[in-house]
This record gives structure tokens, sequence and C-alpha cells, in this order.
């Protein structure tokens, strides 16, 4: 039966039950009954058997049976409001809508607080409003004062305020509107319609923060709701707000149960804010739910990356390529991960594919920008190499060589050429283009060439005010490059003077000076990064390889480098620094995994590829360790002759171990051998 239909019969059942409980014994005689029985207790039972009988007849549809009945009970008590809205009930469901409305503002005239009679008056007074095409505005005005009263009472019905935001609404009253909607979701934050509707009307009134955090906190909540998911996700994206996301998410917590949706609108928010180590646990979440989310592959890729876990990254990369070589995100993606590998040939490779793909059929903007860029990386990435003749080619190919990058690239390219004087020339357009800096440092490097350190250092000295930090230690690498390392131990100097409580101050100057050989001095510019910042990332991992490397105060050594990994878990530097420390130890088990995922890293980078050939041969694993060696040399190791001793030692070793049967034991490279490293490598 409908659900008024079961109300009213509750109703009248209960009322019932309360009169066959006042009522004596059967048994008792029926003269004696009457006698006993209160004769206003008597006309209540009589009232509610004719509303009672009354709701039958309605229901088998004979209704002028129904009616006389309901006029009988009214007739018997004529001022009882609860009566009456029992009456009034019945005869709505009859279709006598005006009757049965007349009964209930009887009641309500009788007392003016009944909420039964309030609700019935306002209903009806909405049916008329919201339910025509031509809104009855008097009886609108009197639904929203009667619901008003019933909420002023207290009462809970979620329907009240579901109804007045339609009134509201319908009256242009926006903000009305809202409230009522707020309220409604704060009695019931699990109705989706609600939910939904509050979130349009925040819209529509200019909160649209709001509305996301009203959508996000119900989606948290509900992870199953799709419709309301994609609708939070897709209103994040237009404003850009992954704060709102985050936080209501945070608040929740426990996300390893929750739906794929949930958690792939959690991982984007972690990622957008740069987030990466919270945003790569709940992107492995959703590819555990779903690893076919390809998607969510490349933004782990992505997050990955910015983490410092760059063979992982590669790996995805490589696999979304691979799967859709025409997927242009991806392969720049790759491209991107290779150069930060320090694999050049293949982010060259990658990087070619990259303008290939956005060149073809694209005009856009956005493709010409990523064209433009992936082009000067390359550019810079063959003049490190002394490959001129290429880096002219792909200057030629640039789309806009007037702007500030593109002046700058050219400069470079006269500097690889020797052609200082053209260098100078084009660095004043560089002024112009309005990059001073890059232009001074242009046209120191060229005064240093030409032997014209005064020159050189009146150029640095305009632009150190604008340049700051930055400016400095360019210089100061300009400085050490051309042999006058007192120049640029000046520039740090002066930056530790102007501001003595800077650790990176004294960082940079610390390191500098190891790099010139004046390893008490930097240590005493390290101290100083240490009284200011205990924690300095960089500083403890530079001090604690140096120890390391030096074979020294191996226990301090390995607690800085666990002390730097604390603030970056996945710096293949410091992985490095901590496999090499716990080598230097003899700890050789411990030291594998660092040094692995080290290489992982830095596939490409000698020093590296050194350490882990070294711990191979340790640990009796010749094969591995040969590899590591000779890819060390191909990665352009400082000292390959040193290299090429430890695999022949090896190499011998096991000629002779074949030759008399035996295993061969673990090599022990000759520590005299090893090239000597820089920790300044490593900032």
């Amino acid at each position: 039966m409908p659900s008024n239909e079961r109300v009213v019969s509750f109703v009248l059942a209960g009322l019932l039950l309360l009169v066959a409980a006042a009522t004596p014994a059967a048994a008792q005689p029926a003269e004696s009954s009457e006698k006993t029985l209160d004769e206003g207790t008597r006309i209540r039972g009589e009232v509610y058997a004719l509303l009672m009988r009354a709701l039958m007849s309605q229901r088998r549809g004979e209704y002028r049976s129904a009616a006389a009945d309901i006029r009988k009970a009214i007739e018997l008590r004529p001022q009882d409001p609860a009566v009456l809205i029992q009456g009034a009930d019945l005869l709505e469901r009859m279709g006598r809508l005006r009757d049965a409305e007349d009964l209930a503002r009887q009641a309500l005239a009788i007392d003016p607080n009944s909420q039964d009679a309030l609700m019935f008056v306002a209903n009806r007074a909405t049916a008329r409003t919201l339910g025509s095409n031509k809104p009855d505005t008097k009886s609108r005005a009197e639904a929203m004062m009667l619901y008003q009263r019933l909420l002023d009472q207290g009462a809970e019905d979620p329907e009240i305020l579901r109804k007045m935001v339609g009134l509201r609404l319908q009256s242009g009253d926006q903000e009305g509107a809202r409230e009522a909607a707020e309220q409604l979701v704060e009695r019931r934050p699990g109705d989706r319609h609600a939910v939904g509707m509050l979130g349009q009307l925040l819209l529509d009134t200019g909160h649209p923060r709001r509305a996301l955090r009203v959508l996000v906190t119900f989606t948290a909540a509900h992870p199953n709701d799709s419709p309301l998911l994609r609708l939070a996700t897709d209103l994040a994206r237009d404003l850009d707000a992954w704060d709102v996301v985050a936080e209501v998410f945070d608040e929740h917590g426990g996300f390893e149960d929750r739906a794929v949706e949930a958690q792939r609108l959690r991982g984007e928010a972690l990622l957008r804010l740069g987030r990466f180590e919270e945003a790569s646990g709940a992107l492995e979440q959703v590819l555990l739910l779903d690893p076919s989310d390809r998607a969510m592959r490349y933004r782990l890729g992505r997050t990955y990356r910015n983490l410092g876990r760059l063979g992982e990254a590669a790996e995805i990369a490589t696999q979304l390529v691979e799967e859709e070589p025409g997927d242009r995100a991806a392969q720049l993606l790759l491209a991107e991960t290779l150069d930060d590998q320090g694999d050049v040939e293949g982010a060259l490779e990658a990087y070619a594919e990259v303008v290939r793909l956005f060149a073809t059929g694209d005009s856009s903007s956005e493709a010409r920008l990523i064209r433009e860029a992936v082009r000067r990386r390359m550019i810079m990435m063959h003049l490190s190499r002394d490959e001129q003749d290429e880096a002219e080619s792909l200057f030629r190919q640039l789309e806009d060589s007037e702007n500030a990058e593109a002046i700058h690239i050219q400069a470079r390219i006269a500097a690889a050429r020797g052609e200082w004087s053209e260098a100078r020339q084009i660095s004043r357009r560089l002024r112009t283009a309005g990059e001073p800096v890059a232009a001074a440092m242009i046209e120191a490097e060229s005064y240093l060439e030409a032997d014209r350190p005064d020159r050189a250092w009146e150029v640095v000295s305009e632009v150190l005010s604008d340049g700051g930090p930055s400016a400095r230690l360019h210089a100061a690498a300009l400085y050490y490059e051309s042999d006058r390392p007192d120049d640029g131990e000046r520039l740090l100097r002066d930056w530790v003077e102007q501001d003595p409580e800077n650790a990176n101050a004294h960082f940079q100057l610390g390191s500098y000076l190891y790099r010139s050989g004046r390893r008490e001095d930097s240590e005493a510019q390290l101290k100083e990064v240490f009284r200011i910042d205990p924690e300095h990332a960089q500083a403890l991992n530079f001090l604690g390889y140096s120890y390391a490397e030096n074979g020294v105060r191996l226990e301090q050594a390995l607690d800085m480098v666990q002390r730097a990994l604390t603030e970056d878990a996945w710096n293949g530097a410091y992985l490095d620094s901590l496999g090499w420390v716990y080598y230097q130890m003899g700890r050789y088990e411990e030291a594998r995994e660092p040094l692995e995922q080290a290489a992982r890293t830095y596939p490409h980078d000698p020093t590296v590829l050194d350490h882990l050939g070294d711990l191979y041969a340790k640990v009796g694993e010749r094969e591995l360790a040969l590899s590591a060696w000779s890819r060390a040399i191909d990665s352009g190791a400082e000292n390959p002759e040193a290299l090429w001793t430890k695999i022949e030692v090896v190499k011998v070793a096991d000629k002779e171990s074949a030759a008399s049967g035996q295993t061969a034991k673990p090599a022990n490279p000759d520590g005299s051998a090893r090239a000597p490293t820089d920790p300044y490598r490593w900032p």
C-alpha cells in the first residue's frame, strides 16, 4: 500500500488499541461495562472505529460510504484537530482536495501549532504552486511561511527542506534555496539527490569551491557513486581546486578498500599538488584494482619521475610507447625520463619522435610550444656533446628564432664555434629580449676566454643583484672552468658575508672549496651549514659521501646519508652514497639494494656503475661486475684505465681458477685503481 495509507492505518490501529485497553473485560455484564466506561473514551472509540471503517471503504473504492463515516466521526469530535486531520487525509486520497484542505484549516484554526495541520495545509499550497504551469504566488508564500513555522518548531521531516528549496527557487530566491539545501544535506548527508541539488545551487550562487567540497565529501563516503564522482572530477579540473579534493579525502582516510574511481580522483589530486609519495600509493592502488587503466599508468609514470624513481618511470613510459607508438604524452614522458637518467642517445631519439608526433597534422599553439621546447633541449644536448652541426641544423628548424630562449641558444652555438665576438653581439639582443643575466654570463665567458678577467668581473658584477644566487653559482662555475678558482671563491664568499645565516650559501662555498682541494676549509663551511640547518640534505650527503670515499668516520657517514634520505627517499645520488658507505663498512648485502636502485635511476652514471661493479666483484658475481664496469667505461668514465685494470684483474682470476679447476674467490679490486670521485657531483 502507499506509504501515507500505511501511516494512517498505523495511527488508527494504535488509537483503537488504546481504546480497547481502556475497555473492561468481556466477561463483565454490559450494563456494568457501560457504567464504568468513561463517556469520552467511548466517543473516541466510536470516532476511530468510524475512521477505520472509512479507511477500509476508501480502499475498496466505496467513497460515498467512506465520506459518510468521516462526517459522522467529525460530528462526534468537531474540535479535535487529530480527528480533523485524519479525515482530511482520507478525503485527500479520495480526490476531494478542497474538502480535505477545509478540514485541515479547521484543525489549524483550533490548534495553530499542530504540526500535522501545518504540514497538510503547506503541502496543499505547495502542490498548487509547484504543480502548475502558472504558479500561485499567494499559495507559495503561504507554503513557505507554514514550512518555516514547522522548522522553527523543530520538525525533522527532510521533505520540508526539499520543498522549501523548490519554492524558493521558483520565487527567484537562489540564496534562500541554497540555505535550505545546505540544511537538508546536513540532516541527510547520504541523500545523493540532495547533495547533487546543493552542489548545483552552490555553483549557481557563485560558490564553486564549496560545491566541490560538498560533492567530494559525498563521494569520499560513497565511493561507488560514479555519476557524482565524475561530476566532482570534472569540477576539480575546471577549477584547478585539487587542494579541496585532497583535504576532504585526508579527513576521511583509509583508502585501501576504496572504489577505483575514488582512488583515481584522490591520486590525481595528490599528483597535481606535488604530494608525489602519497600520489604514488594511491595510483598504485588504482592499478591493483584496474591494471588496464592506461591513464593511471601514465600518471604513475609521471609521479615516479617527480619522485626521482627514474628507473620505474622509464619502464612505464617504455611500455606505454610500445603499446601505442603514437601516444604523444607517453613519448614525451619517455624522452624526459631518459634525459633525466643521462641516456643522451636514447633521449635524443625519443625527443625526435616527440617533435614528429607533435608536428603531424597539429598546428595548435600548444603543439608548437612543445615542438619548440623539445628542439631547444635537443640543441643544448648536442652542444654538450660538441655536435655543432646537429645543433645548428636543429636551430634552423625553430619556428620562432627571435624569442629569448632561441637567442640564447644562438649565442651558445657561436660560443661553441669559438666565435666569441659574434656571441657577444648576440648577447646584446638577448639583453634587449629581457634576459640580462644570461647575456652577462655569455659575455663574461667570452672575456675570460680572451684573458680579460677584469672586464668579465665588471659584467658579472652588474647582474649579481638581479640574478641572485643562481647568477653567482653560474659565474663561479665559469671561473672554476677557466682556471681562476680564486675569483669564483670570492663571489661565493661575498654571498656568505651578505647572508651569513643562509645554509645554502655556506654549502655552495664549502663544496666549491672541496673541488679546489681545500678540504679543511670546506669542512668548516659545512659545519656552518649544520649549525644553521642540521638536516640540510645536500650537505649531509656531501660530507657523508666524502667520509665514505676516504674510508673514515663510516658510522657518522652512515647516519648522515640516512638522514639525507629521509628528506629525499628516492634520490639516486643519495642511494649511491648509502650503498657505498655500506660497501666501505663491509656490509655488502646491505649495500646491494641501494646501489642497484641508484643504477636503475642513473644507468649511465660512471661512478654509480663503478660502485656497483665493485660490489658485484666483492660478492663473487663476476659477470655482473664486468658488465657494470664496461657500462661505466661506455658512459664516459673519467679514468677508464682504472676500470680496465679491474676488468683485467677479474678476467685473470677467472682464467687461473679455470686452469686449476677451482671456483674463483670473490675479487678484491685494488683500491689504488679507483678513479677519484668528487661529492660535488651530487648537489
